[in-house]
């Protein structure tokens, strides 16, 4: 998932995350993401939603909760956040800000966490780009048919609040328009 910042893509994976650990018994959901603080920011999406459910969704008794994970008793499905992972089997892995990893941390996700999910398992590789990298390189390959990733582009102007009323009279040049609206820029 490639995406410009700010239009909630983490947020909705997360929530998506918690409904999965509070309806599939024995289903696990681990992001790791590439700062601890990072990692403590998005569990807190995914703490803030349960903390708030609706008082008929108190039978969710929790096994384990701390800062950055979330297991529920009766069903043993679990939602966690780190920096890292390995020797785990999880159903779906979501790792945040790809193109903001090191090289070195990116390896260690790739090759130790990657083949923890099953095949009928879930990655998500998500990032708002950067141009160059591991992330870039793997976008590339999807685009091509090179992998079997699946490419996924939220653009920065599907969210209104990146979008300018433009100035009263505002003539733009033919030039200029034409590639607005091949790519439904139109300001109007």
């Amino acid at each position: 998932v490639s995406q410009s910042r700010y239009l909630g893509i983490t947020t909705y994976i997360k929530l998506s995350d918690l409904d999965k650990v509070l309806s599939v018994p024995n289903y696990r959901c681990l992001t790791i993401a590439h700062r601890d603080d990072d990692a403590t920011k998005i569990f807190k999406k995914i703490k803030f939603a349960f903390d708030h459910l609706p008082s008929h969704a108190a039978r969710f008794k929790t096994k384990y909760d701390s800062t950055s994970k979330l297991e529920i008793k009766d069903l043993d499905s679990l939602a966690e956040v780190s920096v890292s992972a390995r020797s785990q089997t999880y159903d779906r892995v979501h790792i945040s800000e790809t193109a903001q990893f090191s090289n070195e941390a990116l390896e260690e996700t790739v090759t130790g966490t990657f083949p923890a999910v099953p095949k009928n398992g879930q990655i998500i590789v998500e990032s708002t780009a950067r141009g160059f990298g591991y992330f870039y390189d793997l976008w590339k390959d999807a685009k091509k048919g090179k992998n079997e990733w699946h490419q996924v582009f939220y653009n920065w102007n599907y969210e209104p609040i990146y979008k300018l009323k433009p100035p009263y009279r505002f003539d733009i040049e033919p030039a200029y328009k034409n590639r607005a609206d091949e790519y439904g820029l139109n300001p109007n």
